[in-house]
């Protein structure tokens, strides 16, 4: 369960509007009912779970209210739980998420001079075999030696990446199950919120 969650985690991006600076997570888990959720802390979002269209949704209300607060949208509409405690409480919920994502950063961030390394040595490999077409048999020794050396470079930088590759997926993995209690237990916030009329319904 945990893993198809994990594959299941989209980061939004590149494709997010004007709120694509801030920390967006979209869960899709189609076997449990879900409702699509913000948290709002001091005007500033701390995460949007749920489908696209829903996230966009409560977007549109959240940048005209600024507040702290969980908003969430289900087939009866927007609704808004303002207890100081609960988005405290989502809050704390979020914070290793937070932190599992920032080692993902530092880690991606390590990748990045390894690939830009195994660009440069493709390159030079490249170079060699174009090199190697048009030398004299003397010559062939002595390029057959540069690209043997300039493989076996790629060897050490490819064994790295492949270290840290696994360590993100240690990570992703982190975040995978980490994530599923996290909106677990907000949907569970969110199911309270409603049994006990504590939440507010909206006019859109």
């Amino acid at each position: 369960m945990h893993n198809q969650f994990a594959l299941a985690v989209l980061s939004l991006t590149a494709a997010v509007p004007a709120f694509a600076q801030q920390t967006i997570s979209y869960y899709s888990d189609k076997g449990a009912a879900q409702r699509s959720f913000i948290v709002q802390k001091d005007s500033k979002l701390l995460t949007a779970n749920g489908d696209w269209h829903g996230i966009v949704r409560l977007k549109m209300y959240s940048d005209a209210h600024p507040g702290s607060y969980i908003l969430f949208a289900d087939k009866d509409g927007l609704h808004r739980l303002d207890s100081a405690a609960q988005v405290a409480e989502a809050e704390r919920l979020y914070a290793p998420l937070r932190e599992l994502a920032a080692e993902q950063s530092t880690l991606a961030a390590k990748q990045k001079p390894l690939a830009d390394q195994q660009a440069s040595l493709a390159q030079q490999q490249t170079a060699a075999s174009q090199q190697m077409r048009g030398a004299t048999i003397t010559e062939m020794s002595s390029v057959g030696r540069t690209q043997g050396a300039i493989g076996h470079e790629q060897g050490i930088v490819g064994r790295a990446q492949g270290d840290i590759g696994r360590e993100q997926g240690v990570i992703g993995r982190q975040q995978g199950i980490v994530g599923r209690k996290f909106y677990d237990e907000v949907q569970t916030m969110l199911d309270e919120c409603l049994a006990k009329h504590t939440c507010s319904a909206l006019t859109e």
